[in-house]
């Protein structure tokens, strides 16, 4: 599955998106092992996005803990 993001170059636009398999998560994925609020990806403009575990119970991208550029 892909999923494609845009940011907008507007300031205020929206710059975080939640993965998970919770309603209220932008990107859902509807599997067992991933928490309801699973990650984040955080977009900043002069750096680029990055993902970043949200505690979840069996990690991201192999139980990273620290946020890492994508």
């Amino acid at each position: 599955m892909i999923h494609i993001m845009s940011v907008p170059d507007q300031e205020g636009a929206k710059s975080e998106f939640k993965i998970g398999r919770g309603h209220e998560s932008e990107v859902r994925i509807n599997d067992i092992s991933v928490s309801r609020c699973h990650a984040m990806i955080k977009y900043n403009a002069g750096e680029g996005f990055f993902i970043e575990d949200n505690q979840s119970k069996f990690g991201t991208i192999v139980l990273l803990k620290d946020k890492l550029q994508l």
